[in-house]
């Protein structure tokens, strides 16, 4: 018996790159919301619906910054949905211009009269939505602010009781399904959409991971994974509200698949054939 997931409407909210819906207050809440797989009624990829206050895929920092990373540390950025037009400038596209900011001990980060120490991110994409930004020296140790990508927030570095995380490993074990996903919409209705869903062998445990699946070599969909969670959807061909990110799709008959998994640090793994 397939599965109907839930949908609960809430425009004070941003929905992660496959359609789930997720509170913004802080990363951790965003990750663990979404596990839920809310999902949305159908709807034309060339018309949104006349309830919907438009949506915006925007690049979303998903490496956790509550605790001091390494100096050595890259950042994994994941476009999700969001309705603030405050990011509208970002939308779509992984800006180029994010940087790493310090103040000299003079003035203020962005200040007009502050000697800043500017560290430049170069962004890498992954594919799929996905990216890695990479620091173009290593910070020293101390506060900067990670401006570029939203609003500006505090990055600490460390030498010492910094954030771990373990290279990705090959996803051998994970289950990659290609086909209907049965959804309820917010009035109570059930519907059907093609989907690409993934099952984990046991919970995530540790910081945010991240899966892409290829097709034939190419990348095709991906989502966050966020800690205790076993099932995720890549891809969703309609979901409510906006159309799916340009570039992903459901594969085609035919087409080899493979899925890598990516870890906080925007680091992919090996490919595992599907």
């Amino acid at each position: 018996m397939s599965k109907i997931h839930p949908w609960t409407p809430d425009e004070g909210r941003a929905m992660r790159m496959d359609g789930t819906v997720t509170p913004m207050r802080s990363l951790l809440k965003v990750l663990l919301a979404l596990t839920l797989f809310l999902a949305f009624a159908t709807h034309a990829p060339q018309q949104a619906d006349a309830r919907c206050a438009r949506a915006l895929w925007i690049p979303t920092l998903v490496t956790p910054t509550d605790q001091p990373l390494p100096t050595q540390a890259t950042f994994l950025v994941a476009m999700m949905i969001e309705w603030d037009m405050l990011h509208q400038s970002i939308e779509g596209r992984f800006p180029d211009d994010a940087a790493l900011v310090r103040a000299s001990a003079d003035g203020a980060a962005g200040s007009a009269d502050a000697a800043e120490e500017r560290i430049p991110l170069r962004v890498v994409p992954l594919g799929a939505g996905l990216a890695r930004y990479e620091p173009t020296s290593r910070p020293s140790p101390g506060v900067y602010q990670l401006v570029g990508l939203g609003h500006p927030r505090p990055i600490t570095f460390a030498t010492r009781g910094t954030l771990r995380v373990a290279a990705p490993r090959p996803p051998t074990r994970v289950t990659l399904e290609v086909g209907p996903m049965r959804v309820r919409e917010g009035r109570g209705a059930v519907v059907t959409t093609r989907a690409v869903t993934a099952t984990l062998p046991a919970p995530v445990t540790g910081p945010p991971t991240a899966l892409i699946a290829y097709w034939d070599g190419e990348p095709g969909a991906a989502t966050v994974v966020p800690a205790d969670t076993t099932e995720v959807v890549l891809f969703r061909d309609t979901i409510r509200c906006a159309s799916p990110l340009p570039g992903t799709r459901t594969p085609r008959p035919g087409e080899e698949r493979e899925l890598a998994s990516v870890d906080a640090f925007g680091r992919v793994s090996r490919r595992a054939r599907k």
